[in-house]
């Protein structure tokens, strides 16, 4: 079927099948919406390796174009299926997606969260700072998301840092700095 790409010589060859793939690619990501190149969660991320590496094998292999634009084709339309069932049934999107962690609450880290999300006090402290806040007890709640950003809120102030109940040292809770936690 593609025996006229396969007996071109190397350069054309490869730029009729980058050609190709490159608008078939932008024709996926118009039908497939902007879900498709927004953050990404780990099946977003999935889908965008894969699709990297079909359209690889459809650029550098010409016999497998066919073979590969199907593939992306069948990926998009799978992430498609895949996005309505979690959007139509909580359920189903419960066992499908991540959900976001809470490392902070109160002013207060939870080191058994921030284990779970592999995400270590220097980083949460870059958070805060980003978030244009002085101290961690300025934070109500930070949660890590399944996309791997940052939410900080801000707390509201009516708690005092001061009356923030102190953790106990192995609830996983600890204070930025204090000397009885993992800080």
């Amino acid at each position: 079927m593609m025996d006229w790409l396969t007996d071109l010589p190397l350069l054309p060859r490869v730029l009729i099948a980058t050609t190709a793939t490159y608008l078939f690619v932008i024709a996926l990501m118009r039908i497939s919406g902007k879900r498709t190149v927004a953050r990404m969660n780990s099946f977003d991320w999935i889908l965008n390796v894969a699709m990297g590496s079909l359209a690889a094998s459809a650029i550098l292999t010409p016999h497998d174009l066919p073979a590969s634009l199907l593939g992306m084709a069948a990926m998009v339309g799978l992430q498609w299926i895949l996005t309505a069932l979690t959007f139509r049934f909580p359920r189903f999107s419960k066992w499908i997606k991540e959900e976001p962690v809470l490392v902070i609450s109160n002013g207060v880290m939870d080191k058994r969260a921030m284990a779970r999300a592999r995400i270590n006090e220097d980083e949460i402290m870059g958070a805060v700072r980003m978030a244009g806040l002085d101290d961690i007890g300025d934070v109500g709640a930070m949660t890590f998301e399944p996309n791997g950003t940052i939410t900080v809120i801000e707390s509201d102030g009516h708690l005092p840092r001061e009356a923030i109940p102190r953790a106990n040292e192995n609830d996983g809770f600890t204070m930025h700095g204090d000397a009885g936690g993992d800080a």
